[in-house]
């Protein structure tokens, strides 16, 4: 999961530069092609998918949360 989690980090706005570290580094956003919703056959899958967004979830809380507390500082 270490390359998901550097994508995501790479593709997210930085506070110090406004900018994506993806564009900052090759001057173009990345393209993906995941798809908005996910349909699946096996029920694992979906459970597998159930999780991801519920992490998901909780790492924006946390994250928002931080951005509060740095705002401040």
């Amino acid at each position: 999961m270490l390359p998901m989690g550097e994508y995501t980090y790479n593709n997210s706005v930085t506070t110090a530069t406004e900018l994506l570290p993806f564009y900052t580094n090759y001057g173009f956003h990345p393209w993906t092609s995941w798809p908005v919703e996910i349909e699946t056959m096996k029920p694992v899958g979906r459970n597998y998918v159930h999780w991801m967004v519920s992490v998901h979830a909780f790492c924006k809380k946390i994250l928002e949360h931080t951005r509060e507390r740095m705002s401040r500082h």
